[in-house]
């Protein structure tokens, strides 16, 4: 691991209604990587985790950054962050492009899932 590897906060909502989300801890990733790469990575680590089995089936393709590691603030949403659009991270964008640094939380999720919530954010028990 170099001194500008990152550890990051995953977090895989596999449901936003019912805030079904688990979270993933990520090690030695490079600034650099971009948006693909980090899927593939994520996607390869539900795969190889016995404990993210419930996790396989679900239609995951975007990543959005929920928070960054020098903010001192959480989006009122405890699912996910509604503002800054801006923060969602294609798939040639890299992270370093966007801010990312130690720490930071990212989301991985369905988009029409996360447009369908933004339209009518009820949470339900």
């Amino acid at each position: 691991m170099s001194q500008s590897d990152l550890i990051l906060n995953i977090r895989l909502i596999k449901s936003f209604e019912y805030r079904n989300i688990k979270y993933l801890l990520l090690k030695n990733v490079s600034p650099s990587t971009t948006g693909k790469e980090l899927k593939e990575l994520i996607d390869n680590k539900i795969r190889s985790q016995p404990n993210l089995a419930s996790f396989l089936n679900c239609a995951f393709d975007t990543i959005k950054v929920y928070t960054l590691s020098d903010q001192s603030f959480k989006d009122q949403s405890l699912v996910i962050n509604f503002d800054h659009e801006d923060w969602i991270i294609g798939d040639s964008e890299t992270l370093e492009s966007k801010g990312v640094s130690n720490g930071a939380e990212i989301s991985y999720f369905n988009m029409e899932q996360y447009q369908n919530f933004k339209k009518n954010p009820v949470t339900k028990w």
